[in-house]
């Protein structure tokens, strides 16, 4: 399984050679070898990719993920028949027990705030709040801490106007 996500931004032709992803760009050639490879996001509508490579990345488990023209995601590469083990790990976490899905619920918003915290530490901002609302935290975050902590943490990171309302252009 590989650990680096390759992310192109500009005009490249993308193909494949003995095991290894084939960079091509205007002023270089880059190879990478796919054991090191876990995601390639193609972040440019210029870009050329070649079948053959498609569908060597499908065989060796590299998920591809396309952008639009804003660079948002708008398309992922799956194959046909190498989601059998996501699929059994889905199937695994929906027999999960109530108890063991709030728990890690409980540790997934607790690990997000502490984030929050930290990144506010470094910009040195005021943590008081929030850390008050963080003590209080309950199992499952039944009391809904995690919307109450995000309340005072966007106006504190970034301006009392902040919003996190997208409005559209």
């Amino acid at each position: 399984m590989g650990w680096r996500t390759i992310y192109i931004t500009q005009k490249a032709k993308l193909s494949y050679k003995t095991n290894h992803l084939l960079i091509q760009t205007d002023m270089d050639l880059k190879q990478i070898p796919f054991h090191q490879i876990n995601c390639i996001v193609i972040a440019t509508t210029q870009s050329v990719i070649t079948g053959y490579l498609i569908s060597q990345l499908i065989e060796n488990n590299i998920k591809v993920i396309f952008c639009s023209q804003n660079r948002n995601p708008c398309a992922e590469l799956n194959g046909y028949y190498n989601n059998i083990q996501r699929n059994q790990n889905i199937e695994d976490q929906i027999s999960w027990s109530i108890t063991s899905k709030q728990e890690l619920w409980t540790y997934i918003v607790k690990n997000k705030i502490e984030n929050q915290i930290a990144l506010m530490e470094r910009g040195n901002l005021d943590t008081s709040d929030i850390v008050t609302e963080y003590s209080s935290m309950q199992p499952n975050d039944s009391t809904n801490r995690e919307a109450v902590i995000a309340k005072k943490y966007f106006p504190a990171l970034f301006n009392e106007d902040f919003t996190r309302v997208l409005i559209p252009k």
